[in-house]
This record gives structure tokens, sequence and C-alpha cells, in this order.
């Protein structure tokens, strides 16, 4: 078992919507990766006499540096992290023929699909995300590499093999029962990996490429193996209007669709939500199911706002997700991207904040040395963090912890 170790310096974190939580001189004790002790002041050195910690086993934050929760990422497409930054000139389902299908497709090619998700995993580190929910695609076995990347970069992941039986592209289509016998071979793999940081999504894309019969199928799978679910729902006019015409029995409504397949669970996630009525929000709540709020994509595809405050106030959990992601008040923004998204996880007692009993998920970030942003003599220790949230990069994350093991930031 690792030797316990301590780090000391200015804690912050969003514990409740709309606050922030900043205290300075905090003593935090790791051991075998989960917060064993937290203590403010005065009590943290006689902590560390307490505790028999040695010099060496203390790392001291500097003025400017903070430590806070590692960020969550509810919506993550996997396969085409390759042309992030591209391709947002068509709507949604135009763009989905254009651009998504075939990139894909491609990833039939597992060691060609590993090679593209190494530099994701690094990419997302880099930036301080620490857990991420991700579509694979349709191919197990790229999938599986996917999880294994993961796993060795040692980040937190729940990994989804992306199910469709129609209104696909020509060669990137499974029929039904292929979809719902390597969703189950995939994750009955998953649980023979045994590690708690890597878990299974059951993932059908969404209601225009999915029966109502593979709905039903993956369902009945959620519920034997208790998976998270992850997959989109009601997020364009365009995707609306199809699932209509698709479903004119239920007017096209998504939510009635993946409630009757018995999708809308704790631990699902649903992404977008941008079209869903007030009802519909509140049948979300009931379920349990929590919306991955995407700023940007909702932007360019998704034709209106999500009003996040009035959706927390019907009583659905929401977290953040990037899809390819600001728009809200940066103490909002932040408690999305750590407690709201592991509340929506289910993760709310592993991660999501930094207290005794939760694994050590967490950033050093450093505001002082930043080529993003200048931190004036004038501002609080709460300004420049702010500044951080708002304006900083990659460059301002120094460190990334999971578990409490430091996770690399290199491909």
């Amino acid at each position: 078992m690792p030797e316990p170790w301590a780090i000391l310096g200015t804690v912050v974190q969003a514990p409740v919507f709309g606050t922030i939580s900043l205290v300075q001189q905090t003593t935090v004790i790791v051991e075998d990766g989960i917060i064993t002790h937290m203590e403010t002041a005065a009590d943290g050195a006689n902590l560390l006499v307490e505790q028999g910690l040695q010099a060496s086993s203390v790392l001291r934050l500097q003025d400017g540096e903070f430590l806070c929760p590692g960020f969550i990422d509810l919506h993550v497409h996997a396969p085409q992290y390759s042309y992030a930054g591209t391709a947002t000139d068509r709507p949604l389902m135009e763009w989905l023929g254009a651009y998504a299908f075939p990139r894909e497709k491609a990833h039939a090619d597992a060691e060609a699909a590993r090679a593209e998700y190494t530099r994701l995993a690094a990419r997302l580190a880099a930036h301080g995300t620490t857990t991420a929910l991700l579509f694979g695609t349709m191919h197990r076995q790229a999938c599986q590499e996917l999880a294994l990347t993961f796993q060795q970069r040692g980040l937190r992941a729940f990994i989804g093999k992306v199910c469709m039986d129609r209104h696909s592209a020509e060669g990137y289509q499974e029929t039904t029962q292929e979809a719902l016998a390597e969703t189950e071979a995939f994750l009955q793999w998953i649980e023979e990996l045994g590690d708690e940081r890597i878990q299974a999504a059951i993932t059908p894309r969404f209601v225009p490429t999915c029966t109502p019969e593979l709905l039903a199928g993956l369902g009945q799978l959620a519920a034997k193996y208790d998976s998270a679910v992850q997959s989109h729902i009601s997020e364009s006019f365009d995707e609306v209007e199809f699932s209509q015409a698709l479903h004119p029995e239920v007017d096209g409504r998504d939510i009635e669709l993946f409630e009757r397949a018995g999708l809308l669970r704790n631990r699902a996630v649903m992404a977008h939500g941008t079209c869903l009525t007030s009802a519909e929000l509140r049948r979300l709540a009931e379920t349990g199911t929590a919306i991955a709020h995407c700023p940007l994509s909702n932007f360019f595809f998704g034709d209106r706002l999500l009003p996040v405050r009035d959706v927390l106030a019907l009583g659905v959990k929401v977290g953040l997700g990037t899809d390819v992601a600001g728009g809200l008040d940066w103490t909002e923004a932040f408690w999305l991207a750590t407690q709201g998204g592991a509340a929506a996880l289910g993760l709310g007692n592993v991660c999501g904040t930094l207290e005794v009993g939760k694994s050590f998920d967490a950033l050093r970030v450093d505001t002082q040395n930043s080529a993003a942003f200048d931190v004036f003599a004038a501002d609080t220790p709460l300004d420049a963090f702010q500044k951080f949230v708002n304006l900083g990069d990659d460059r301002n994350i120094s460190t990334v912890w999971v578990r409490g093991q430091e996770i690399s930031k290199t491909p």
C-alpha cells in the first residue's frame, strides 16, 4: 500500500450550485488514493505531526496555486476528436452523414483507433478532465481499445459501444441482435477488466438510429447489469422532426420512447435536451435521469439554449459536456463541471468535491506563471481562480491526480 502523503495550500471547490468555497492553508492527507483527513490553518501543522508525515511527504502549494476537484466531462464523442474545431457548417442530421458517420466507420481499424484515443486521453488529462463519459463507435474491439487507453492513462471513464440498427451510413450499421449481443459482450468484458475506474455505459446513439426493439433490449441489459446509460434526447428541430416522422404514435417525443424501453434511470445521462418541455424535464427528474449540457454544440446544432437554472429547479441533475463547451456564470459552470457531473454519474460519494472519504481526483492549478492571462496585485485569490475558469487552459494545470495517482499529461 502506498505511503500516506499530504498537500498543503488553498482549496477551491463548488459544493453547492452557484457558490464557491475557497479555503486557504488547508491540509489534505491522502492514503491509498483516498482523502483521509482535511484540516485548516492552525490544526494542519498538528495533523501532520499526529500522522507522522515527514517534510518529504508534504507538497506545499505556492502563492497563486490552488487545489481543486478534477473536471468531469459528461459527453465526449471519442472518435470525433480528430476533427474537433472543424465541421460546424451543417445542421445536425446532415452533419452526421457528412462527417460523423464516415469518421466513426474508420474505427473498424482498432489499431488506428487506439492511436487516436491515446492522443484524446492525453489532451483530456492535460486540460484537467479526470472523469469522462465517452461514446465510442459501433465496433466492440475499438471500444475495448478506448477503455484500455483510458485505463493505462489512469483516468476515470465510462465507455459506450454505440448501437444503431437503422438510418445510419452504408457499412456502419448492425442488426438489432448484433447490437444487443455485442453490447452484452462489452459489458461482460468491462466487468472482467475489474477496474472500478473503468465502467461501461449502454449507448443507443439516439432515437432516429435505434428501433424500439433495440431500445427495449438495451433497457433490459441496463436493468440486468445495473449499467450506466447515455444517449441524445430532443437535441434539435431537425432531429425532433425526424423522430416525429418515424414515430407519429408518440408525436416523435424521444422521452416517451426511452421511458417505454426502461432507459430513463439513475446514472442515465441524456445529452442536450434543448427541445424538451417542462413536463418532460420533470419526468427526467422523477426517473433520476441527468442531462449533459453542451453549450457549444447546442449553439451550433441545438436550435435553442438550455435554461440550466430552470432545469435544475425542476430537480434534474445536470453536468457539463464538451461534445466536440461556456455561456454560464463561472461559479455555476465550475459546479456543473465537478459536483454536478459526479452526481449525474452516480459518483457523488466518490469525486466531484474534495472531502474526507472521497477519492483524491484533483488538479493543481497555477495562476501566477500563465501565458493565458495576467494576475494583478489587486486581485484576490478568488479573482485569480475565476480568471483560470474563464481564461485559463492546460498551461495553468501543473498536476492532475486520479485516486491519488499523478496522471501524465503527455501523449
